[in-house]
């Protein structure tokens, strides 16, 4: 097919583009654009000049340029072809930094990440709708009115998690698979996911932490799965605390350097003040101060943060919200703490092996989703196609993964 009678919407080229993110420059170095050549009475053109030129509808990219594009923008090719520009991409909040910005906006991998994980809610909700399943009551049961402190012995309750049950666990990573095994049990969806499927795609914690959907038939949450792992624990209260106010949004709030206020805080101060209730309450804290009376305040972060199955720099932040430490110190086991992390980061060697891809595809979606999509897979429902693409597993191993 002659690339003159693409029925291209060359101002979707633009937009497209602009969506993600890109100038001109970068957009022809990610799609690989070739200069155009002088010939004969044509003058040549750079790459950037060509790109231009296809936008303003001077001249049209052929299919596999269009391709390339694709590419590059992480969109489908048949987006150019479209009459006009999409509706707004994403209802989603974005609470990450700027107020009324798109939450789909981003790097062109973390505005595709966004697509799919709305659609991808809709269709677990489209299935859940089908079982006749009942509205959820703790989705939005709660306004940011009510005490953070009170919201969080609502969601422990809620969890039946009292917390000798977290204290008595061998560590945060035993917390973290208890508090996603309880979550789900409750209706909640739950991935740790952070990229479209490869490692070159990776979403970096910076752009996205947590995620949440808070549909009443269907919630969702997605915790960033290239965050540490004290961090992915953290964020999944967030993200959780968001549920229970009903406020869906994208979050990268970082506790650890934001202050926190409980008067007239904005949405993520005041989930960030939940997490840190529900993770290290007051009440246990204080308790647990007095019988490591005497250590200096990295050691008592340390000696904490083993109680409570959370990260030292958790316990600190903590310790300095609740007046245990001051700011001196707190800042001063901050750097301490950070200096034995970055030790510790160049001591760690690639791993050679690791989990199976199917273990990994079974972290990565969690056990209520998996189940959904099967089950509604098994009784005719859902075709294994769809299934496939829904869970991004080939159908070949979706027998592997249940």
């Amino acid at each position: 097919m002659s690339n003159r009678i693409l029925p291209v919407n060359h101002g979707l080229l633009t937009w497209a583009r602009e969506q993600a993110g890109l100038s001109l420059r970068d957009a022809a170095v990610r799609a690989k654009i070739a200069p155009l050549k002088t010939r004969g009475e044509h003058p040549g053109m750079n790459a950037e000049e060509r790109l231009l030129s296809w936008e303003t509808g001077v001249a049209s990219p052929s299919f596999k340029q269009l391709e390339s594009l694709a590419r590059a923008y992480r969109r489908p090719v048949l987006t150019f072809f479209l009459p006009s520009v999409p509706v707004k991409e994403s209802s989603l909040a974005d609470f990450r930094t700027v107020p009324g910005r798109d939450a789909s906006s981003g790097t062109p991998e973390f505005s595709a990440f966004m697509r799919r994980v709305e659609w991808l809610q809709e269709g677990l909700r489209e299935l859940v709708e089908q079982e006749g399943r009942l509205p959820l009551a703790f989705v939005g049961a709660v306004s940011p009115e009510v005490p953070a402190q009170d919201v969080a012995w609502r969601i422990r309750k809620t969890l039946d998690m009292p917390f000798e049950v977290q204290r008595r666990l061998p560590g945060k990573d035993a917390l973290f698979r208890l508090l996603r095994g309880k979550v789900q049990e409750l209706g909640v969806f739950v991935l740790v996911e952070g990229d479209l499927g490869s490692s070159h795609s990776r979403i970096s914690p910076e752009e996205f932490r947590g995620i949440a959907i808070c549909d009443v038939l269907a919630p969702l949450i997605v915790v960033n799965a290239n965050d540490s792992k004290s961090a992915q624990l953290f964020s999944l209260v967030h993200e959780l605390a968001h549920v229970w106010i009903g406020a869906s949004g994208v979050s990268n709030y970082d506790s650890l350097h934001h202050e926190t206020g409980l008067s007239q805080a904005s949405t993520e101060e005041y989930c960030n003040a939940v997490a840190a209730e529900f993770l290290v309450p007051e009440v246990d804290l204080r308790e647990a101060v007095s019988l490591v009376e005497g250590q200096d305040p990295l050691e008592m972060a340390q000696t904490l943060a083993r109680m409570f199955k959370v990260s030292p720099m958790v316990v600190a932040r903590r310790c300095k919200d609740v007046g245990v430490l001051n700011g001196k110190e707190y800042w001063g086991v901050f750097q301490a703490l950070k200096t034995i992390w970055e030790g510790q980061q160049k001591r760690v060697r690639p791993n050679e092996g690791g989990p199976s891809r199917n273990v990994l595809d079974r972290y990565r979606l969690g056990e209520r989703v998996i189940s959904t999509i099967l089950a509604a897979a098994n009784d005719g429902r859902l075709s294994l196609r769809d299934a496939s693409r829904m869970l991004r597993v080939k159908v070949d191993r979706l027998g592997r993964i249940a």
